[in-house]
């Protein structure tokens, strides 16, 4: 057999183990699919990672806003046989009442008018997340204590914010960009605390909407914590 041949159908073998290795949330919002890895399929709540970051944070969606997962193996839970469009699409449940038990982390990435312009978030080291420009962050956080935010993009690190969390407190921060030619991160980019959450939160703020479910809402895992006493 000729060797391209060959080549061409191993690549194919191995691209469709890769297409068919991944769990699939069919969402409700305009049909949208989700490729991911299910953790847990709960009650109420299903837990996944994305499939293009399987080590990062962990998700979570109501099972109410879900038509079906079909997982790997071709095995398919269908959860809503009778799917209506006019149902809202919630990404998240909604915060606990009992506010003392949890503090929220907005973030906020502005690099100009630069809508390639990505930001690579950590929280302790963890990798949070990969921000688009104008993406705005709200994160739950269960553990308190020290809390170091930072740029992580393999070896290059910087720069880097230090907070003390404590629940029942929200805290606002803004990534800004006072030298876009530095080559050093650490001078290229830099995080402002806002002084007023509300006032960060507002859809006047910097021009662009509030935070809302269109944005990327996180929670943090209670079993991985990112502070760790």
């Amino acid at each position: 057999m000729n060797l391209k041949i060959s080549l061409f159908l191993v690549f194919l073998g191995f691209y469709a183990l890769v297409v068919h290795s991944q769990d699939l949330i069919f969402m409700k919002k305009d049909s949208t699919i989700q490729r991911a890895k299910i953790l847990e399929v709960g009650i109420d709540i299903i837990k996944f990672k994305k499939y293009e970051i399987p080590k990062g944070p962990t998700f979570e969606i109501p099972k109410n806003e879900v038509i079906k997962i079909v997982y790997a193996n071709g095995y398919t839970d269908i959860y809503d046989t009778t799917y209506k469009k006019t149902i809202k699409y919630k990404m998240f449940q909604k915060p606990d009442n009992d506010t003392s038990k949890f503090s929220m982390i907005y973030v906020l990435f502005y690099y100009g008018n630069d809508e390639s312009a990505r930001f690579p978030l950590s929280f302790n080291g963890k990798s949070i997340c990969l921000l688009r420009n104008h993406m705005r962050l709200a994160y739950k956080m269960y553990s308190e204590g020290q809390l170091l935010i930072e740029r992580k993009d393999g070896k290059k690190i910087g720069p880097s914010i230090k907070m003390i969390i404590q629940h029942g407190v929200n805290y606002g921060i803004y990534i800004t960009i006072p030298n876009e030619y530095a080559l050093d991160p650490n001078k290229k980019f830099a995080f402002k605390l806002a002084l007023d959450v509300n006032t960060f939160l507002h859809k006047d703020y910097f021009g662009f909407d509030a935070f809302s479910s269109e944005e990327l809402m996180l929670v943090e895992d209670r079993k991985d914590p990112v502070i760790i006493y």
